[in-house]
């Protein structure tokens, strides 16, 4: 995983080299479609899809399961949410 940004030419140079190497690289961007409540639900989260990367499903992540209707349920959940937290 690579550390946040900024990142400069040379951090994506060496990224290049080490996917053509067969390493993948995996930032670790938060997922809001899971609706995190806390900074531990995203931690959580970030955690268990490095761990998929090495076939080891601890049961944790949330996977995004559709496209457009999917993305239009997600946001209005989330409206929801945020409307009962005031």
């Amino acid at each position: 995983m690579v550390r946040e940004t900024p990142l400069h030419a040379g951090h994506l140079r060496l990224m290049l080299d080490v996917t053509a190497a067969g390493a993948i690289v995996a930032p670790p961007v938060p997922a809001f479609y899971a609706l995190p409540t806390d900074v531990g639900d995203i931690v959580t989260h970030t955690v268990g899809r490095a761990l998929d990367l090495f076939d080891l499903d601890l049961g944790s992540v949330q996977r995004w399961q559709g496209g457009a209707a999917a993305a239009r349920k997600s946001r209005a959940r989330a409206r929801a949410v945020d409307e009962t937290r005031g």
